[in-house]
């Protein structure tokens, strides 16, 4: 018999697929019909997890539909989460037979703002009508996109439009990115060029080191870098920057 602590467990594994898979789907409405995960093709990110959780989140989505009450699931699972460790719950879920709680997962309910936004650039409201803007901006300050991808995208965008005023160096894209007037620009140059093994003045000199650098700055931006190495290179070649 499963102490509380077990149970708080499996209930936080639970809830961490629910609510991903939930809110995945949410992010994916077209025409204000919701389409759940199974009726698109599901990125590489859901694969340890739809398998298992995809027909709940259907009922859910079909239960609660888009809105408020999305959202309190998602806060819901968040709470269980800031009780349960990742050392509990991993060990529990193995036991179990069920696939680990990913990091983009707990990343989807508890993470920071920028990749609950799918905008892990923390690209800002411009006026900037991205391709792949969630319908409903509920951020005052920040673009929230419907997936990881299309967020990916536009910040592999924004580098694109760097490189082509001929910014290729991690001191020039940074200071553009993030000015000093609002940010420590000199630590996030140090960061990115350390991460990505690139002088701050040396022009990056290959696709792959265009990756390394987009791959620090989200890590800077966000503090974590829960995204997988393909779903980075798919979003920059998608945009144009490899």
């Amino acid at each position: 018999m499963m102490d509380g602590k077990a149970k708080r467990a499996v209930g936080a594994i639970l809830l961490a697929g629910v609510a991903y898979q939930l809110y995945v789907a949410l992010s994916r409405q077209a025409g204000g019909a919701v389409v759940v995960p199974g009726a698109a093709p599901t990125p590489p990110a859901d694969a340890e997890i739809s398998p298992i959780f995809g027909d709940i989140a259907s009922t859910l989505v079909d239960i609660f539909g888009g809105g408020a009450k999305g959202e309190q699931a998602r806060e819901r699972a968040a709470e269980v989460f800031r009780q349960v460790p990742a050392s509990v719950t991993v060990p529990v879920a193995g036991a179990l037979g069920l696939p680990p709680v990913t990091e983009i997962a707990r990343a989807a309910v508890t993470g920071p703002r920028g990749i609950r936004n799918h905008n892990p650039g923390n690209l800002r409201r411009n006026g900037v009508a991205w391709q792949g803007l969630a319908r409903e901006q509920t951020d005052r300050e920040f673009y929230q996109f419907q997936s990881p991808f299309w967020g990916l995208r536009a910040m592999a965008r924004v580098l694109v439009t760097y490189r082509a005023r001929g910014e290729d160096t991690v001191r020039e894209i940074v200071s553009r990115y993030a000015p000093p007037s609002e940010n420590n620009t000199g630590a996030y140059v140090a960061a990115v060029s350390n991460s990505a093994g690139v002088g701050a003045d040396q022009r990056i000199p290959s696709p792959a080191h265009w990756l390394a650098v987009m791959t620090a700055m989200i890590r800077h931006e966000n503090g974590q870098q829960p995204y997988s190495a393909a779903e980075i290179q798919e979003a920059a070649r998608a945009a144009g920057l490899v």
